[in-house]
């Protein structure tokens, strides 16, 4: 009996001390996470948690000591943390939705603070407000976080809390910027919860929300405010204070007891001192709270500093003293202000010596100083000899030189610049020196010291002229005033200059487009200059063009990049090494253009002499004699003025050539006054001179046309003056080049890539040429001659180009263009473009064109052949040279007669093209006035097929022809009403009958039989089996379809 009452008395005694220890109670077992109830992921959060008292599981219901969620994942930010408690009946099994001021209604706040950390575990919050929970209510936990603004980022996107189901037992509310006002959303995943259910303490800590504050702090005490716990302590409350930042414990003495109240006054405190705060209920001698706090505040000094409001500041400046003034402190130290000044800037301590003291007043005259010395200066209040505030500063301040330097206004600036001279001038110094001014300049841009010898002295004025200088080459001058032998300003400078012209800087940003060819015209010696790379600065200026005075000189100009430009061209007439004077901006375009003409007028006045001229091209926007270019180039030549030569009968001097091309050639010479000129040339081989009489006074150049190219001539000069004429010059050689043109071709063509697939030209009188090509890139026909095309000069606009464009693929826009070298002098110029449409998928696109004439000089009236190129490319603005990404070139021979004289004899030039299986185009040269007649045959003997061709017309359309068959033709000529013979046969065979190429692609799919079944019983049906291909032709004579002619049900 006596061992079971032991027993007994040992189990109450357990259940008892159970009851002392804290209840830890889990609801949920759910492993998905969220971001829920405490993450700041939104600027302001919001959480509230349902859990039935049968979860909770105390019937006896007890104090909740804390609450706690189970992370997966850590987060480190700082942000405010609200949790609230509300008891709700047992019946309230599902949240409803709602705004948060209604389901914090009733709700007790038992948590206001910062979370700083989560870790991964459970995470939890010991409430600063037990909560007395009776144990049969259901339970909501309420979490608010205020992160603010867009909230923490996508760092916090969730430190993945664990979450169980319960059917709609979870709300939630997430917003930036402002609070959440409307009604949260709610579902089913409900955070996992642990509650710490325990005996709350006795003497409860500082009530969620509350917080310490500081009222009024002097130099030794300061006021302390703290929010009234939620039960007044019978001991009043304790205080802690510190200079340092070490939390007290429980057992930390208290720094002073407030028996009543919320409010202490902290004293004695130390002067300039930051000190630290906590506050604690005490409920008995030894039942105290945890301590709050702390809070951080800071006594002023006894002798403050000057307020952040105050600066310092300076007043007159001498070479030798300097007036410092300051703000006032806000009081008046009893000792007056220490000022301390030095040069290095090295801020004064507590143990500085200072400078000076001034007993009274904001001002101080700082003496003796060093004259051109930079300073730093500091004040501070004297209180008394042992009490000074902080120092204020630095401010600083620079004392003039004795010889003071150039005004800050001043400069240096350069006059006339030779290759071996430069005028320097400058701003007067604002006094005269008495010793004048020293110049210094050097090839490198070292700045002088005052030891430095100067390179020349000026007694008096504001400009020097620097000699000798080497040409070409950059400067740098400075200049100082000089007072005495020993006392001298700072020097100016450096101001930089070239003695030479400017050397422009270009293709910064792209090196494609340049000046590539320049050719001049009228002057006794021309340029004709071209470029195959790109060079920024081209400085040419050893080859010289020639002209007189009263002349001028025509310059035309082109550039590389296939696009249009603005071009330049600049003279400096006044040879000041610049090109910025009157007139001397001779070609400045307004706007882009392919190319550019341009007249330099030389006038009568024009002194004889050597003139730089600066031509230039910019792919984009406007640029200046000296640059930059980013997308152009500049080449640099020489204009020499030639003074007139007295008349005399001699022959002419420098009789030059230049400007030469495959068919021409520039002579020219230095005129004499009121003479004339008989210019004769030929062939070196030849003997017979052809004569040009130039009868123009001042006349310098002569143009000889129609040369065979890659030929020797000669030519010779003679003088008329006074009626007389003078000797023939001794002969001046020269040789023409071979006629070659530039490149033209597509760089990025595909398979599916468009091209030319047909060109036709019929001109005026002259045999039609038609031709189909495939698709080639650049094909070059000109030594085909079934490809020539014979034009009639002086041809009205009644010639006609016509071009087929073929796709391989789907179309797509191509524009078309095509020149002919009229003049055949091996360039394609913008007056001989005979086609020129814009991008389309138009086809064929055509055009009508004249031939010039012999009088007008631009036409070629020799025998050897030119070229007319076709180009296809993408763009709307095509050009005759360079590369393109996709389309076509092609190049034809051409050729050129006059207008032929009406005979009887048969045509020359009878061509037949155009040949299909059935049908055949014949044509030739026809003579004015002349009709024909045209006969065929299957040759050699068949019979004679004959059709007048009518008046006018000078070619014939044959149809009705044999496939695979030899024909010829013949035409006569009728005159006058007499028909001739007719002419030698022209051979020509029809192909067989072609049909258009098609192909597949497919690898699978595919025609596995063809049968065809006639009407008539008596034929056999075709039927073929076959296999997947592309394409196949079947020749073999299972495959022959036979059918009745008219006959039906095949």
């Amino acid at each position: 009996m006596k061992k079971l009452f032991t027993s007994l008395i040992l189990f109450l005694g357990l259940i008892f001390g159970l009851s002392l220890h804290a209840q830890v109670v889990t609801i949920g077992t759910g492993t998905s996470t969220q971001r829920y109830p405490l993450t700041p992921y939104y600027g302001y959060q919001r959480s509230a948690s349902l859990y039935t008292a049968a979860e909770i599981n105390t019937p006896g219901g007890g104090s909740i000591l804390s609450v706690g969620w189970e992370a997966t994942a850590t987060m480190n930010i700082t942000f405010p943390v609200k949790v609230y408690l509300k008891s709700v009946p047992s019946t309230t099994t599902a949240i409803t939705a709602q705004n948060w001021n209604t389901v914090t209604t009733g709700a007790t706040l038992v948590y206001s603070a910062n979370v700083t950390s989560l870790a991964v575990g459970w995470n939890t919050l010991q409430l600063q407000l037990p909560y007395t929970y009776n144990g049969t209510d259901n339970l909501m936990v309420l979490v608010e976080t205020n992160y603010g603004g867009s909230g923490g980022g996508s760092g916090t996107a969730g430190a993945g809390f664990k979450y169980s189901t319960a059917t709609a037992s979870h709300m939630y509310f997430e917003a930036d910027t402002t609070a959440p006002a409307g009604n949260g959303t709610v579902t089913a995943n409900r955070p996992n919860v642990q509650l710490t259910f325990g005996t709350p303490p006795t003497c409860l800590p500082m009530p969620p929300g509350g917080s310490l504050s500081t009222g009024t702090i002097t130099a030794t005490s300061a006021v302390l405010n703290w929010t009234a716990y939620s039960s007044a302590p019978a001991g009043g409350y304790d205080i802690y204070y510190s200079t340092t930042n070490t939390a007290p414990t429980a057992a930390t003495p208290p720094s002073q007891n407030v028996p009543s109240g919320t409010t202490a006054t902290l004293s004695p405190l130390v002067p300039s001192t930051t000190y630290y705060a906590w506050v604690r209920a005490k409920c008995s001698a030894t039942d105290q709270s945890a301590w709050s706090g702390p809070i951080t505040f800071s006594t002023p000094a006894t002798c403050p500093p000057m307020p952040a409001t105050g600066s310092l500041s300076m007043g007159t400046i001498t070479t030798t003293t300097a007036v410092l003034n300051w703000t006032g402190f806000g009081y008046v130290p009893a000792a007056g202000y220490d000022i301390y000044y030095s040069t290095s800037n090295t801020a004064p301590t507590g143990a500085t010596v200072p400078s000076q003291n001034v007993p009274s007043g904001t001002t101080a005259t700082l003496s003796p100083l060093t004259p051109n010395t930079t300073y730093y200066a500091w004040v501070r209040a004297r209180c008394s000899a042992t009490d000074q505030s902080t120092w204020k500063g630095s401010i600083t301040f620079t004392t003039p030189a004795t010889c003071p330097p150039m005004p800050a206004t001043g400069s240096l600036s350069i006059g006339t610049v030779t290759p071996t001279s430069a005028v320097l001038n400058w701003t007067a110094f604002g006094y005269v020196p008495a010793g004048g001014y020293d110049i210094y300049y050097s090839t490198t841009n070292t700045a002088p010291t005052g030891a430095t010898v100067p390179s020349l002295n000026v007694p008096s004025g504001t400009t020097a002229t620097l000699s000798p200088l080497t040409p070409n080459t950059t400067y740098y001058a400075w200049v100082r005033a000089r007072c005495s032998a020993t006392d001298q300003s700072t020097w100016k400078g450096p101001l930089s200059f070239y003695t030479g012209y400017c050397v422009p800087t270009a293709g910064t940003s792209s090196t494609l487009y340049y000046l590539n060819n320049i050719t001049t015209t009228g002057g006794i010696a021309n340029l004709n200059y071209t470029a195959n790379s790109y060079t920024a600065y081209v400085n040419n200026s050893a080859t010289v063009v020639s002209a007189i005075p009263s002349t001028s000189v025509t310059v035309n100009l082109a550039a590389a990049g296939n696009n249009t430009y603005y071009y330049y061209i600049w003279v400096d007439w006044n040879n000041d090494m610049n090109f910025n004077g009157p007139g001397e901006t001779i070609l400045a375009t307004t706007g882009y253009v392919a190319t550019a003409t341009a007249t330099i007028p030389i006038t009568a006045g024009q002194a004889p002499g050597n003139y730089r001229v600066r031509m230039a091209t910019s792919e984009l926007s406007t640029i200046t004699s000296c640059g930059p270019a980013p997308y152009g180039n500049y080449v640099d030549f020489t204009l020499s003025v030639i003074a007139l030569q007295p008349c005399s009968a001699a022959p002419p001097s420098n009789i030059a050539v230049s400007n030469l091309t495959a068919s021409s050639a520039v002579v020219s010479w230095i005129p004499a006054i009121g003479a004339t000129y008989t210019l004769r040339y030929k062939k070196v081989t030849d003997v017979t001179w052809t004569t040009i009489n130039i009868t123009t006074p001042l006349t310098s150049s002569q143009l000889l046309s129609n040369l065979a190219d890659q030929t020797q001539y000669e030519v010779q000069m003679a003088t008329i003056c006074g009626g007389t004429t003078g000797a023939f010059s001794p002969s001046v050689n020269f040789t023409t080049p071979p006629l070659t043109y530039c490149t033209a071709n597509p760089t990025g063509n595909t398979g599916t890539s468009g091209y030319i697939n047909n060109v036709t030209v019929t001109p005026t009188n002259t045999p039609i040429m038609f031709n189909n090509s495939g698709s080639d890139g650049y094909k070059d026909y000109t030594t085909d001659p079934t490809k020539m095309i014979i034009l009639e000069r002086g041809s009205g606009n009644t010639n006609k180009i016509s071009v087929n464009k073929y796709w391989p693929g789907s179309s797509s826009s191509y524009g078309i263009s095509a020149w002919i070298d009229f003049n055949r002098n091996g360039t394609f110029e913008t007056s001989e473009r005979v086609l020129n449409t814009t991008a389309s998928t138009t086809t064929p696109v055509t055009a009508t064109f004249p031939v010039p004439t012999i009088a007008s000089g631009n036409v070629y009236t020799g025998t050897q052949p030119t070229r007319m190129r076709v180009v296809m490319s993408t763009s709307s603005t095509n050009t005759p040279c360079g590369t393109f990404t996709q389309g076509e070139v092609e190049d034809y021979p051409v050729r050129f007669v006059d207008s032929q004289t009406c005979t009887t004899a048969p045509p020359t030039g009878i061509t037949v093209n155009n040949i299909s299986a059935t049908n055949a185009t014949v044509s030739w040269i026809s003579t004015v006035g002349a009709t024909y007649t045209v006969r065929w045959r299957v040759a050699p003997s068949g019979a004679w097929q004959t059709a007048a061709v009518p008046a006018g017309q000078n070619f014939y359309g044959i149809t009705s022809l044999t496939e695979q068959t030899n024909y010829e033709v013949q035409v006569s000529t009728t005159c006058g009403g007499s028909t001739g013979a007719y002419s030698a046969s022209v051979a020509f065979t029809t192909p067989p009958l072609a049909y258009c190429q098609m192909t597949g692609s497919g690898t699978n799919d595919h025609i596995s039989n063809v049968t065809v079944t006639s009407s008539n019983l008596g034929v056999p049906p075709m039927n073929n089996t076959s296999v997947q291909t592309n394409y196949i032709s079947y020749t073999t004579p299972e495959t022959l379809i036979t059918l009745d002619v008219n006959s039906q049900n095949n």
